[in-house]
């Protein structure tokens, strides 16, 4: 990969898909190598682009491929947990599932709600699918207030995986892109941290970040709904 171009390294991804997609047709069968197949797939598509000087795939990123469900939970606390979402194609459906990987012992492989589900679930007037891609904010945030459509994201099975652990890394995939799932913690009285990654190997490389000052902005309207008066005197 390394000495491979850019369109080359495309074309090689392009040949492994099938494999892949071959895979997660295991699903339960063996949730450890699926994890490393997912660790295995994000770096192909997260890190071989991120080249160096000379136009080659960086040495720490080719590495990174080597990465496995062991080495992400020998950097996990005890009190920790890393699950990673995929999507995926079995039998002619879509359909999604969490690899949830704990500090000890192998990874768990949970079923999730599949996409299209997802997609047409009818939260009052609207369904889901006009919500993740609305630009209203009052019409998307229904989301995160029902508590029928938090137990179906994190279900009794993901719950239990996930057991007493306070931090729980998570890299989405597929809808779950599309929605803050970490703002859908069903149970108000445990306390945990959720964390989104792009990928759950970025734990491989976890950084004390310092900050003298930042600038956070929330809530921005744009306008959206201002008749041109309104914009004007804003």
């Amino acid at each position: 990969l390394r000495t491979m171009a850019a369109a080359e390294q495309q074309d090689y991804w392009r040949r492994m898909r099938h494999f892949v997609a071959d895979c997660y047709r295991l699903e339960q069968s063996d949730p450890g190598f699926l994890y490393d197949v997912t660790l295995f797939c994000q770096g192909l598509l997260l890190q071989v682009n991120r080249q160096s000087g000379d136009g080659s795939t960086t040495q720490q990123a080719c590495a990174s491929l080597q990465y496995t469900w062991r080495d992400i939970q020998s950097k996990l606390k005890k009190n920790a947990v890393a699950i990673e979402f995929v999507q995926y194609e079995a039998q002619g459906a879509t359909r999604m599932a969490a690899l949830v990987l704990r500090k000890q012992g192998a990874p768990q492989w949970i079923p999730m709600m599949p996409p299209d589900e997802f997609m047409d679930y009818e939260l009052g007037v609207w369904k889901n699918r006009e919500r993740v891609y609305s630009t209203d904010g009052s019409k998307k945030n229904r989301l995160y207030g029902d508590s029928a459509l938090q137990s179906m994201i994190w279900t009794k099975e993901l719950i239990e995986a996930i057991g007493s652990s306070s931090q729980i890394y998570f890299a989405p995939d597929g809808y779950l892109h599309q929605v803050a799932i970490e703002y859908m913690w069903p149970d108000e009285t445990a306390e945990k941290e959720l964390f989104r990654l792009t990928s759950t190997r970025q734990l491989m490389y976890q950084k004390t970040v310092s900050m003298d000052a930042a600038l956070i902005i929330g809530g921005v309207n744009y306008g959206a709904h201002c008749s041109t008066e309104e914009q004007n005197n804003d």
